[in-house]
């Protein structure tokens, strides 16, 4: 981990006074101030850190104290300094006063320098920033801001210390009420009273939902007590309201996974792996179970007024044991419990049976014992009613405490689909943050699992279209490394996509892939699967990996159920429990424990039946939103599906995806889809009112998948032509609906090449709409659709798994089976597409007689001119090889392809490198702007790797701007005779300016249009420009650029090197009053500011500071001097100029006693 000398402990975080916030739309300025490619742990945690509060909508907020009277300093912790306070806030993009909130205000101790690119946390601050994330990631979940027990998030914002550095704070609702341990300690407000029976079991039932909810999002809170409870005042029902806050010492916000908590509220299992490092790490799955245990202990508290429980009677004897925590198998911390609850709730009966079932369910030392009847048997017992109902939004995308790496390619997809809505978001600064991260874990994790999972992710990062790959990724076989490091990890989702996306790019297959995986029952599928035409690989692939993935990914979402030991006795289980119970009592057991889906979990149909039978309801939706129906077409259950329909199961019933059964029929094999299973589908839908082109999208990270649209779309990509074909049957749907659905898929074949697909759409379409396609716009977009990614559902590895070693041939396929049914080709357009990455299609089209060199729009931008702006990864720079090698050219203004990429204002090092490979006689060609390459580059102020490209192909550092008529800066500076370095000072980046220096740059600029000066003389010019604007930072900048200038060997006289105009540097900094600069030339220069031009100053200032002997090189205009010297012009207030030249003159006359002396 990086550090620095700063030490953020010595900041003294408790000052009394509270800040103001900074100004306005620093998260803003962060993201857009971010590098482009971030490198780093540090900075990709603060890259994902500022991304997620703008992509999350977080609101940035200006907080200032309405009165400081109003303030409390509440505390502070290892991560933030906390302060409660009434404060004025608004928005930073909603200028104007904001609205008084309550708000507490947790200051995290991290200190962001205001060089981002130059953050050097200490070991402690990344580890708090990283608990800031991770708070922030979760508060601002959708699902967790709908949720009534869990504190809400109000917005951020960012505050000022010394050293020109800013902190990150956040808001949240303030708990009028305290926390819990002191809103039981004084009862309802009136101490005189303890807090009622009733109060108790509300406050411990909140808790126990927001428990619950967090739970089924896979998350595991790490810290609950008292403390960490807040309460507020209900709305409009004179209660209260407890809700969960505090998430910082959660497991997933820890590298190690690890449950630390609060030592004496910590399960036995987690004391154990704290106290001995060589024991096993508790298993991920069972973490959630270490907060069972703490919320026993919350409730034992909570029923004894808030009291600690090791401070009563027998208190240090339970204290005692829990600190222990041995003796996983014993028992020896319950009966220690109770006893406490016995003697101080004896006068409670009803209280005291409450807790004692509760501690019973809740604090058995071994894990499993604990809570076995799940959370709804302690809503139960505390007769407590869920009222919002509310389960994750999306349990697919919600955090996952099963994956050991921070980052699974759902969240990838999940951040892409969020950043594609934000407008702001749309540079893609993110994906480098993700990637940094990923790769930090592919190569450094010693878990071959971890470093595979994130390998595999890696691979994908750079093959799905959602650029995320970082652009040293400039070539097909670098974009497949990670591809075959995963499998080298043993990571089975790559021997599964491996050997057949080698193939299908016509590389060579790594050994790796030819080997096979270890795993034998991975290795039969694998073999079986390659046995298959090719054209049937796909789909069988699909019904082999998804399904069990899906089975797995349920079975998560339900809480483990003991009474249940095997699964293969359920039906003789569910027989025995319905006599024992009653046949009433047990169906209510039966639905609240979900055995409906836990029977089609397990593939029994014999315990589906007899649930069904007791009539339970087959609807009935468990975590996820998924029903019964919904789940058994997840697992491909087809005897289970026609059971369900039978029993009046309703398919028109979604998930919290939005999806329908109906797309799940693409899992199923064709002959497996009947008749039957279809009509009662379509029927269920027809009749709730549901259409059948419900959208929907799911993702699959084994094979890359990432499904969109409706259950046609789904079959379609799924390569599900069975299905196809059954959807679009005559009579399944109503052929005015049934035309509308198979146009709108038409693009979805064409992206994935489905030659047999688009057939049936088509004759589909001919059948109920006639046959003039062309009439009816069918094919208007399908040519420059095609094997390329117009819908989210499609992408380059998609296609590479569905075609495999056929893809060459594919496009041509489609083309051929387009011009069957009467499409016409419009070349210019379907190459435009083409251009942008799409190499098989490019090759075909060239191959089919295209001229690379047709102008694309009424501009007449070629294709080549297309994929140089547009390239951004690996893909783009193909097809711009491949054009460059049939001799494409570039018709824009007549540009170069060299000098076109430098007009991007993106330019990589890689696009340029090989546009240099491929014409380097372009290197110092002038374009009709009158610039070479490279002065273009410099011009628009791009970075050292770019510029270093160019210098090592050739290209001149010398050369000037040539005169163009009526082609000025924006400013007023002529372009004509500028130098690269030139525009390198004029844009104050030495970087730049020092290595053109080494190369042999000159110092001087304009000699071959006879208006000569030196780059120091640009230098005072722009800076007197930026103060005459204001312009933050120019002096600051303007003076380092000085020193390294005077102080560079060739560099030592130029203050009083004379320009065309017969103007030294020293002079201009005289008359411009820019004092500072000129005690600068003197300092670091003496040599170079003559005793001439000293005596001269003062009596420049003297005749400008005259009232009527204003010079003629200026104008007075009201209060302001227009002023006009050499090429300089500007505008400055007459007062502050005089001011200024009162200071050049204290200058002049002490340098020249100095001189004297």
């Amino acid at each position: 981990m990086e550090s620095d000398n700063t030490d953020t402990d010595n900041i003294d975080w408790a000052l009394p006074d509270f800040p103001v916030s900074q100004s306005p739309g620093i998260s803003a300025k962060i993201s857009r101030e971010l590098p482009q490619t971030v490198h780093g742990a540090s900075l990709a945690l603060l890259t994902r850190f500022v991304h997620t509060l703008v992509t999350r909508n977080v609101p940035e907020l200006l907080f200032q104290l309405s009165s400081p009277r109003q303030s409390m300093y509440l505390g502070e912790g290892a991560t933030y300094r906390v302060v409660k306070g009434r404060f004025e806030a608004h928005q930073v993009q909603e200028p104007g006063p904001g609205p008084k909130i309550d708000a507490a205000f947790k200051t995290a101790k991290v200190r962001i320098p205001q060089g981002f690119a130059n953050l050097q946390p200490t070991i402690e601050e990344y580890q708090r920033l990283k608990s800031v994330l991770f708070e922030v990631e979760i508060l601002s979940h959708p699902a967790m801001q709908n949720h009534p027990n869990i504190v809400s998030i109000l917005g951020h914002s960012w505050f000022g210390l010394v050293g020109n550095a800013v902190v990150p704070a956040i808001a949240l609702e303030l708990a009028e009420l305290g926390n819990a341990r002191a809103f039981l300690a004084r009862g309802t407000g009136d101490s005189s009273r303890r807090a009622t029976e009733e109060i108790k079991t509300r406050l411990c039932g909140d808790v126990a939902a927001g428990l619950e909810f967090l739970h089924a999002c896979k998350i595991t809170h790490g810290d609950v007590k008292l403390d960490n409870v807040l309460i507020f005042e209900a709305e409009h029902s004179g209660t209260f309201i407890a809700k969960i806050s505090d998430f910082e010492r959660s497991p997933q916000n820890s590298h190690t996974r690890s449950y630390t908590g609060t030592t004496c509220y910590n399960a036995p299992e987690s004391q154990e792996a704290r106290r001995s490092q060589s024991s096993a790490p508790i298993d991920p799955k069972h973490l959630w179970l270490c907060d069972v245990f703490s919320y026993g202990l919350f409730v034992l508290e909570a029923f004894v007024d808030a009291t600690f429980y090791g401070s009563l009677q027998g208190g240090e004897k339970l204290l005692n044991q829990v600190l222990l925590g041995s003796n996983l198998g014993g028992n020896d911390i319950l009966p220690l419990a109770l006893e406490i609850a016995d003697r101080e709730l004896r006068l409670c009966p009803q209280l005291l049976k409450i807790c004692r079932a509760v501690c019973e369910s809740t604090l058995p030392n071994r894990p499993s014992d604990r809570l076995r009847d799940g959370w709804a048997a302690i809503r139960r017992l505390l007769r407590y009613q869920n009222e919002s109902g509310i389960l994750p939004v999306n349990v697919f995308q919600s955090f996952n405490q099963d994956r050991q790496s921070p980052h699974s390619v759902l969240e990838i997809f999940s951040l892409h689909r969020v950043m594609r809505v934000s407008s702001d978001m749309g540079d893609g600064r993110m994906g480098p943050g993700i990637w940094s991260q990923l790769e930090e874990v592919a190569t450094t994790s010693p878990s071959f699992e971890e470093k595979g999972r994130a390998a595999f992710g890696l691979f994908l990062c750079a093959n799905i279209d959602f650029g995320y790959a970082p652009r040293h990724i400039d070539s097909l076989q670098k974009a497949l490394e990670s591809l075959t490091v995963s499998a080298e990890a043993g990571y089975p989702a790559a021997f599964a996509i491996g050997r057949r996306i080698f193939e299908a790019n016509n590389l060579e297959v790594p050994d790796v892939f030819r080997q096979g995986p270890q795993d034998d029952a991975l290795r039969r599928t694998l073999e079986r699967l390659a046995q298959l035409p090719n054209s049937d690989y796909y789909s069988a692939a699909v019904r082999a990996f998804w399904p069990p993935a899906l089975r797995d990914a349920a079975r998560g979402l339900l809480p483990t159920l003991p009474e249940i030991n095997d699964l293969f006795a359920m039906p003789t289980w569910v027989d025995d429990q319905s006599r024992v119970m009653g046949g009433e009592y047990f169906k209510g057991y039966a639905e609240e424990n979900f055995l409906l889906h836990r029977a089609i979990i397990s593939s029994s149909r014999e315990t589906c039946e007899r649930l069904m039978m007791l009539g339970c309801d087959v609807n009935a939706k468990m975590p996820g939103g998924i029903t019964p129906l919904g789940l058994a077409c997840r697992c491909a259950e087809v005897d289970i599906i026609q059971l369900l329909l039978g029993g009046d199961a309703d398919a028109s019933l979604p998930d919290d995806n939005n999806t329908l059964p109906l797309h799940w029929l693409a899992l199923l094999p064709g002959g497996d889809i009947t008749d039957c299973i279809l009509t009662r589908l379509a029927d269920s839908c027809n009749r709730s009112g549901r259409p059948l082109d419900t959208t929907s999208h799911a993702f699959f990270d084994d094979l890359g998948l990432v499904t969109g649209g409706d259950a046609l779309s789904w079959a379609i990509q799924c390569r599900n032509h069975d299905l196809v074909r059954a959807l679009l049957c005559k009579g399944f749907i109503d052929p005015v609906v049934g035309s509308r659905i198979a146009k709108s898929n038409l693009r979805v074949a064409a992206a994935t090449l489905c030659v047999r697909a688009v057939e049936c759409l088509l004759k589909y379409i001919k059948q109920h709409e006639g046959s003039d396609f062309e009439k009816l716009h069918v094919m208007r977009d399908l040519f420059p659709s095609f094997g390329s990614s117009p819908v989210d559902c499609s992408s380059d590895v998609h296609r590479w798994i569905m075609h495999g070693r056929t893809l060459g041939t594919a496009n041509r396929d489609f083309i051929d089976t387009l011009e069957r049914f009467g499409g016409r080709m419009d070349y210019a357009d379907t190459l435009k597409f083409a251009s942008v990455g799409n190499l098989p299609l490019m090759r075909e089209l060239v191959r089919r007689g295209v001229n690379t060199n047709i102008p694309i729009n009424d501009l007449r931008v070629t294709p080549l001119s297309l994929a140089i702006f547009t390239a951004q990864s690996y893909k783009g720079y193909d097809c711009i090889r491949y054009l460059l090698s049939l001799g494409a050219q570039t018709y824009a203004n007549g540009e170069t392809p060299i000098g076109l990429a430098c007009n991007r204002f993106d330019v990589s090092p890689e696009l340029l490198s090989l546009i240099c490979a491929a014409r380097p006689d372009d290197v110092d060609v002038y374009d009709a702007q009158g610039f070479t390459p490279l002065l273009t580059l410099t011009g628009r102020g791009e970075g050292l790797a770019a510029v270093k490209v160019l210098v090592q192909a050739g290209a001149n550092v010398r050369c000037e701007g040539r005169i163009v008529e009526d082609q000025d800066d924006l400013d007023g500076r002529p372009r004509a005779g500028e130098t690269a370095l030139a525009y390198a000072i004029g844009a104050f980046n030495w970087e730049i300016a020092e290595y053109l220096l080494e190369k042999g740059a000159s110092l001087e600029y304009g000699v071959a249009c006879g208006r000569r000066q030196t780059v120091l003389h640009l230098l005072v010019n722009e800076t007197f420009i930026g103060v005459a604007n204001n312009r933050t930072g120019y002096m600051e900048k303007a003076l380092f650029l000085a020193s390294k200038l005077l102080t560079h060997d060739r560099g030592r006289d130029l203050a009083n090197e004379p320009n065309y105009q017969d103007i030294t540097p020293c002079d201009l900094a005289m008359v411009l009053g820019l004092p500072l600069l000129l005690e600068a030339f003197i300092r670091i220069a003496p040599r170079g500011v003559g005793a001439v031009a000293l005596e001269l100053g003062p009596i420049i200032c003297d005749q400008t500071t005259s009232i009527g002997k204003v010079p003629r090189m200026f104008q007075v205009d009201g209060e302001d001097i227009v002023l006009s010297f050499g090429d300089v012009q500007g505008r400055v207030s007459f007062v502050d100029y005089k001011k200024r030249l009162e200071s050049v003159k204290v200058v002049c006359e002490r340098a020249t006693a100095s001189l004297l002396a």
